[in-house]
Order: C-alpha cells, then structure tokens, then sequence
C-alpha cells in the first residue's frame, strides 16, 4: 500500500512538472515567436534586439551576464589570433549574414550558402586581409630593422633608405639608430625620432630633415649639403667637421651643439638657436644668420665673411679672433657684453636694454610686468 501511494505521489508530481514546463515553454514560444516569422521581420526584430538587449528578454539579461562574468570578449579576441581562427570567424559570421538576408523563406540554409559563395568568398578575404594588417606591419618593420643592421659599417645604402622611410611612415622612434658611413642622401625622415642617432660620416646631401629630433646625434663629418633641415632640434648634436654648405637650418635649434670646423658657407640659419653653441673654427662665408641667437657661442677662429647678422643676438659673444668680420655687418647685430676687435669702434653694450639685461651685472634683467 505504501508503494503504490509513493507511487502515486509520484505521478502528480511528474504531471504537475511537465504541466508547469509546458506552460513555460508555451509562454516563452510566444514570446519570441518573431524568430519563426518571414525574413524581413525577423531582421527588424534582430536589429532590435542587438541594439537593446532588454527586448532579448532573458536571453539577452544572460548573454551580458556572462560576458560580464567571463570576460568572454577578451577571450574572444585572443582566440581570433590564430589565422585559422579568423578566417573561421569571418566565413561564419559572413556566412551568417548571407543566411540573414535570403529573400526566400522556404530556401534552405545550405542552398543559400552556396547561392552565395562568391561574395561570402570575397567578403571573408576583404576582411581577413584587413585583421592581418598589425600583423603584417609587424613583419615589415622587423625585416626592415634587418635590413639597417646587417648592413652597419658597410658603406652605400643597401636598401636602408627604404628601410629608414618604411620606419618612419608608421611612426616607429628611431632614436639611438646607427648607420655610419651609410649614403642616405636623398632621404625622407621629416619630423622623424632620431634622438642619439649615429650618423658619423654619412652622406646626408639633399636630405629632408625638417622638423626632425636629433638631439645628441652624433654627425661627426657627416655631409649635408643642400638638406633641409628648417626647424630641426639638434640640441647638444655633434657636428664636428660636417659639411652643411647651402643646408636650410631656418629656425634650428642648435643650443651647445659642437659645431667645431662644420662648414656652414651659404647655410640658411635665419632665426636659428645657437646659445653656447661651439662655432670654433667653423666656415660661415656669406651664411644667413638673421635674427639668429648666438649668445654664448665660441667662434675662435670662425670665419664670418660676408655673413648676414642683422637682428642677430651677440650678447657674451666672443669675436675678436674671428675671420672676414667687418664693422658695417654689426651695424644691425644686437650686441651686450660682446668681445669685439680693437679695430671695431662699436660699443660693445650698445643693446643690452633691448635685450634685457643689465649692463652692468651682465645678466638678463627680471620683467617689471
């Protein structure tokens, strides 16, 4: 008697859960039985959805759970890295779309795949093309740096223009490269990372250096004939013995630059920076050097024939042993405690009031504003 009434109990339970999940799976077949209905509105309906997971009901309060819960999208993105995997992802979801947007309910899902195999093809192989685009630019610039350092001492370019450009174009710092003796002339690196670059003797003729950091380079008798190098930052550079005769230096900035013996003959160093630059024994024939600051500068030996100084700043400056100066080219140049030759009868403090500084002490003079 106990086991048919446990036997009993039993059955109403069954028939009560069945009740209860078929009321429930009834409920949610309603719910969304827009999955079921013609193309066009379940497209509508998905659109929808994807853009408010709400509509999803539960589905979509689940999907974000668990994406939330598992950081199921990084995960995701690690697994796409494999080449395999992409191009899975992108044939399935092309493929996905393709059965999405079939015109013909009654059309099966295969038939309209292979309906469609030509743009899922294409399509799939556009967007492989473009998810491999880090990848590749990885394997350029690694073969690029081969190329600059198996070829390190050798004389020529060996490919390293192309190199060096490929480089820059993707915004890669070069700061610290070394390509000594190498013939770049001719080169694009405008606005490039050069920090501490070592261009010892490197061919540079023509070269667009515009803008670009080279601070601390070292282009110890390197050529740089006609480059352009307007605005360029070469702070501290060494330039010992580098030819820069007819080069763009406009607006450069040159501050302790060594520029000891650099031939610098009908250089464009119009407004350029040298504080405390070192223009020993450097040729500066016929060169612009209009409103340039040479405050500081050593220019034992230098020679200055025919060079433009209007508006330069020669406060602290040493001239009395520099070459081809004349008094008529310092008409102009702004002069404070300026060591001028015993054949100049200019003062040597004629400006220091528009520059600033005291002349007395010497030094720059606080604003009163």
């Amino acid at each position: 008697m106990e086991n048919r009434a446990q036997e009993k109990e039993k059955l109403r339970t069954i028939q009560s859960v069945t009740q209860v999940g078929y009321k429930f799976m009834s409920d949610d077949l309603e719910r969304y039985r827009w999955y079921t209905q013609d193309p066009i509105t379940f497209r509508k309906q998905l659109g929808s959805w994807i853009s408010n997971c709400h509509q999803g009901g539960e589905i979509g309060h689940y999907i974000a759970k668990f994406i939330r819960r598992n950081n199921a999208m990084d995960r995701f993105f690690k697994a796409l890295r494999s080449r395999v995997a992409k191009g899975v992802f992108v044939v399935f979801i092309i493929g996905s779309i393709g059965v999405l947007l079939k015109k013909e309910p009654q059309q099966s899902v295969a038939e309209t795949i292979f309906d469609n195999l030509e743009p899922i093809a294409l399509g799939s192989a556009g967007i492989i093309f473009l998810l491999e685009t880090q990848d590749r630019r990885k394997r350029d610039h690694y073969e690029a740096w081969q190329v600059i350092n198996s070829a390190l001492g050798q004389t020529g370019s060996g490919g390293r223009i192309q190199a060096f450009e490929d480089l820059h174009r993707d915004g890669v710092d070069l700061e610290g490269v070394a390509a000594p003796r190498a013939d770049l002339s001719g080169i694009n690196l405008g606005f490039g990372r050069l920090r501490r670059a070592n261009f010892e003797r490197v061919q540079l003729d023509k070269a667009n250096l515009e803008g670009a950091v080279l601070g601390y380079a070292n282009l110890k008798r390197a050529t740089l004939r006609y480059a352009n190098l307007k605005g360029a930052h070469l702070g501290h550079a060494d330039l010992e013995g580098a030819a820069l005769v007819q080069a763009n230096l406009e607006g450069a900035h040159l501050g302790y630059a060594n520029l000891q013996g650099t031939a610098l003959g009908y250089a464009n160093l119009e407004r350029a920076a040298l504080r405390h630059a070192d223009l020993t024994g450097a040729y500066l024939e016929g060169t612009n050097l209009r409103g340039a600051g040479l405050g500081y500068t050593k220019l034992k030996g230098a020679n200055l024939k025919g060079a433009d100084l209007k508006g330069a700043s020669l406060e602290h400056a040493d001239l009395r042993t520099v070459k081809g100066l004349t008094q008529d080219q310092l008409i102009e140049a702004k002069l404070c405690f300026t060591k001028l030759s015993s054949d100049i009868s200019i003062s040597p403090n004629r400006d220091c009031e528009e520059l600033g500084i005291n002349s007395e002490t010497g030094l720059v003079e606080r604003s009163k504003n």
